[in-house]
């Protein structure tokens, strides 16, 4: 065997390892891609949000392209967008970030659970907290409170505002109608139309 074929044949060995290291590596890096854990960092109006990932060598945000967060789709639709600084998951099953989507879920420091109790389901929006838990439910707001428990609805609040005709005990009879005497003596001249008793 001549030298120029052992060089030929060590070229074409040399080729075909650098290609073998290649697809390794980008193996290696799409396998790093399938999951990746980071936190919301802008959320768009299109239904998809870009996701920080990382930090580049600079300490500037390393930033996925915009990606689609899930939501139920079908008898029930949910619309619950991720918040900024929310912890997330990236799902690529092929590697390629681009082709993936957002996993919302997964309590962190900055964004602990809302309760700690294991038999409670508990939501909170903002400021307002939904809790159902042993056949009760309720809906907290402030100093408001809508609860259900066992068939009873009980309504908390500075003010009971209602829109429409209001019900007693289904009622017939209007609370303060015409003609009545309230406790101090006075006839109603006018009544309370949309309040039955």
């Amino acid at each position: 065997m001549t030298d120029a074929t052992i060089f030929r044949r060590l070229a074409r060995l040399e080729r075909a390892v650098r290609f073998r290291d290649y697809h390794l590596a980008e193996l290696e890096r799409r396998l790093a891609n399938v999951v990746r854990v980071g936190t919301v960092h802008e959320v768009n109006p299109d239904g998809t949000a870009r996701i920080k990932i990382g930090v580049d060598p600079d300490g500037k945000p390393v930033l996925t392209p915009p990606l689609p967060w899930t939501e139920r789709a079908g008898v029930i639709k949910t619309w619950s967008p991720p918040g900024q600084g929310e912890q997330v998951r990236v799902v690529s099953p092929s590697g390629d970030i681009g082709q993936g989507w957002i996993d919302t879920g997964g309590f962190s420091t900055a964004n602990p659970s809302p309760s700690d109790d294991a038999k409670a389901h508990v939501m909170t929006i903002g400021d307002v907290r939904i809790t159902a838990k042993d056949g009760r439910c309720s809906i907290v707001q402030g100093d408001g409170e809508i609860s259900i428990v066992g068939g009873v609805v009980t309504l908390k609040g500075l003010e009971i505002i209602t829109d429409g005709k209001t019900r007693l005990n289904k009622g017939e009879r209007k609370v303060h109608f015409v003609g009545a005497m309230d406790s101090g003596g006075d006839i109603a001249i006018v009544g309370a139309d949309e309040v039955f008793v």
